[in-house]
């Protein structure tokens, strides 16, 4: 509430400022977002599946198998919680 009062109280060139910096904030913590996502666990995980995905689409794995593994990777995938010490 505060950052819109400051925001509102200023001149116009200050507020496209402040506009700017807040979008250079919004790109760095994109990148870091992206950075994280191509860690090696989600690379492997990404390959495990499209293995097994490929292994599918070629009749090499039942509906019932693929389903479950599948499944199983990715609840994990987004469940999990990484301990940061």
């Amino acid at each position: 509430m505060q950052a819109l009062e400051v925001a509102s109280s200023l001149p116009p060139n200050a507020k496209q400022k402040e506009r700017r910096i807040e979008m250079e904030e919004v790109k760095v913590k994109f990148v870091k977002n992206i950075a994280e996502l191509f860690k090696v666990k989600t690379i492997i995980t990404l390959m495990v599946i499209s293995a097994i995905t490929y292994g599918f689409i070629k009749g090499l794995v039942p509906v019932e198998l693929y389903a479950t593994y599948v499944g199983s990777i990715i609840t994990y995938y987004f469940t999990r919680k990484e301990n940061k010490e």
